[in-house]
């Protein structure tokens, strides 16, 4: 459950601009690109929610639709 100040809020998009403004002070540009591996794999990761309540361990397996899509 998401509900802002009730259940508490993931904060990503908050972080959003402040990482933008810290990349653009380092010269990074919107057009810059890394090379990353399309497919990784979380090992066995404590996961916690907004709350600080535990929301799984285990393996978290990621990946791009397409293994010409990286970074």
């Amino acid at each position: 459950k998401m509900g802002g100040s009730t259940y508490g809020f993931q904060v990503g998009s908050t972080f959003k601009p402040f990482t933008a403004a810290a990349a653009l002070e380092k010269g990074i540009t919107p057009a810059t690109s890394f090379s990353t591996d399309w497919k990784i794999t979380l090992k066995e990761q404590d996961f916690r929610n907004c709350t600080g309540s535990p929301a799984g361990y285990a393996d978290w397996p990621l990946q791009n639709e397409l293994e010409s899509e990286k970074g």
